[in-house]
């Protein structure tokens, strides 16, 4: 399984020939549930594991979340909005919207 990190943008325009678009004839058809290799799961150790992940966060983290709430709260956190612009083109590139 792979994931792909950075989106695929094909241009879309109709084949003449087959009459599908660059972008229906470049989909790959959908994974089959029943393939041995769409399936994932773990093991007993990895299902140990990560059982008590949840129960214990990182208090580095849980510290920095509860100061960034403050300062939200507060009205103190400093917002880039030429780095929030750019996330949300970004996340709509991704998406497919536009």
């Amino acid at each position: 399984m792979r994931i792909q990190s950075q989106p695929t943008i094909v241009p879309v325009s109709n084949d003449p020939k087959s009459g599908q678009s660059a972008a229906q004839q470049n989909e790959a058809p959908p994974a089959s549930t029943e393939s041995p290799a769409a399936v994932v799961s773990l093991s007993s150790a990895g299902t140990s594991a990560t059982s008590g992940m949840r129960d214990l966060p990182d208090p580095k983290v849980q510290a920095r979340i509860a100061q960034i709430r403050q300062q939200l709260q507060n009205g103190s956190y400093p917002i880039d909005l030429d780095e929030l612009a750019s996330r949300i083109a970004d996340d709509e590139l991704v998406r497919g919207v536009g």
